[in-house]
């Protein structure tokens, strides 16, 4: 049995939870309890195995391992404590919508990320640069109203990468946590990498700089229906 707790929002909420599943695929969840969070397995664990379960849970991923002889697996989901400061390599991929001639428009030279103002290559729109942080991202404020937001995992992510729409600050859209802004924190597997190169061409210029298999953060601020288009490639 695994028992979803959600101790940010101090009650568990069933629309948050985005998957579950489990690395053994001859066992499978009985989800008729799902609105309380709890799930057991349909089957018995083989204890010569190790089965680990992976829950995406209001965008945060994680995996953890099950121990068949226990009555209950508890995930937890709780605030990041603070961690020490570390340097986090930063990469703000810019997105922009066409003019009537086609051409790109308001191109920014810059975008700050922790009030660090990182140079964006107009050529490619992408920029990169070492940031410090504490577990905690500050996004530009050109984002109206884009809520600060906590790495998960944050000493082990190896970087941070943003994808923008900049029709977003065109248009003066409020970005909050549930409108037009998704993060997550994970290690792409080799087919979500493959999809995403062949449908989303702002990761091609992303994966030349760094590798996308590694645990890295992810953060999209885009419209609605582009973010479930990524979130559905990385199968969230």
């Amino acid at each position: 049995r695994v028992r979803i707790t959600d101790l940010i929002n101090e009650r568990y909420d069933a629309t948050l939870l985005k998957d579950i599943r489990l690395t053994d695929s001859a066992l499978e969840f009985d989800t008729s309890e799902m609105i309380k969070g709890q799930f057991v397995t349909k089957g018995k664990i083989d204890i010569s195995k190790t089965v680990t379960v992976e829950v995406n849970y209001n965008n945060i991923v994680k995996s953890q391992i099950l121990h068949a002889g226990e009555k209950e697996n508890e995930v937890k989901f709780e605030d990041v404590q603070p961690a020490d400061e570390r340097v986090l390599s930063s990469f703000v991929r810019l997105l922009y919508p066409l003019s009537d001639t086609g051409a790109p428009v308001n191109k920014l030279s810059t975008v700050e990320i922790n009030d660090v103002a990182i140079p964006i290559d107009g050529a490619i729109d992408l920029g990169n640069m070492e940031i410090a942080s504490d577990g905690t991202i500050r996004i530009d404020k050109r984002f109206r109203n884009t809520p600060p937001v906590t790495i998960e995992s944050f000493k082990k992510v190896r970087n941070a990468i943003f994808v923008m729409d900049t029709k977003l600050i065109a248009d003066r859209t409020d970005i909050t946590a549930k409108k037009c802004m998704a993060t997550i924190t994970k290690a792409l597997t080799a087919i979500q990498i493959r999809e995403l190169l062949e449908k989303r061409k702002e990761f091609r210029v992303i994966a030349e700089k760094t590798d996308l298999n590694m645990l890295n953060f992810y953060c999209f601020l885009m419209s609605p229906a582009e973010i479930k288009i990524i979130l559905t490639i990385l199968k969230e």
